[in-house]
C-alpha cells in the first residue's frame, strides 16, 4: 500500500487516497537535516529570505507527527487502505504512468477525470458501494482547498 509523507496536502488528495487505496499523510512541517558544524544563522537566511518559515531541523524528539503516523495511524488504516488499493489503486497503474509525465494542465485534468472515471468503475466492480469523492477539477472550478497548519 502506498504512503505518500509531504509537507502539505490539498483536500482531494486525502479523498483520491480514500478512494484508491493509499494514505497520504501531511506534515505541516518540511523537516531537514544539517551538516554537524553548520551555522544556525544559515538556517535562518533561508527561512527568512525564501519565506520557508517551517523548515525545521529534525531531532530525535521531532518530528513526532511522522513518528504518531508508524505507531498510530497506520496500524488502524493500513488494513483498509491495503485492501482497497488491491482491488482499486493497483488496477489503475497506466493512468499513473501518464499523469507523472510533463504535460499540460488541460491534459493533466483530462488525465485526472479519466482516472476518477475508471476508480469509479473499479470501486464499483469491487463491490464497494461508496460514492466516490470529487476530486478530479471541474472546468472552471474553484483550485479547492489546501490543508494548513
Amino acid at each position: 500500500m502506498p504512503l505518500l509523507v509531504c509537507r502539505r496536502a490539498h483536500d482531494w488528495l486525502f479523498w483520491m487516497a480514500k478512494d484508491l487505496g493509499f494514505l497520504v499523510h501531511a506534515a505541516k512541517r518540511q523537516f531537514l537535516t544539517l551538516p554537524p558544524k553548520t551555522d544556525p544563522r544559515y538556517l535562518d537566511e533561508i527561512k527568512v529570505g525564501l519565506g520557508f518559515t517551517d523548515l525545521t531541523v529534525a531531532t530525535t524528539a521531532e518530528p513526532k507527527r511522522i513518528a504518531n503516523l508508524f505507531t498510530d495511524t497506520l496500524p488502524k488504516t493500513a488494513r483498509t487502505s491495503a485492501a482497497r488499493w488491491a482491488t482499486v489503486g493497483s488496477t489503475l497503474t497506466e493512468h499513473y504512468a501518464i499523469l507523472r509525465k510533463k504535460i499540460k494542465p488541460w491534459d493533466r485534468n483530462a488525465a485526472l477525470a479519466a482516472l476518477r472515471t475508471d476508480a469509479d468503475v473499479a470501486l464499483d466492480q469491487a463491490g464497494i458501494d461508496e460514492k466516490i469523492l470529487a476530486w478530479a477539477l471541474e472546468e472552471q472550478e474553484d483550485e479547492g482547498r489546501w490543508e494548513h497548519e
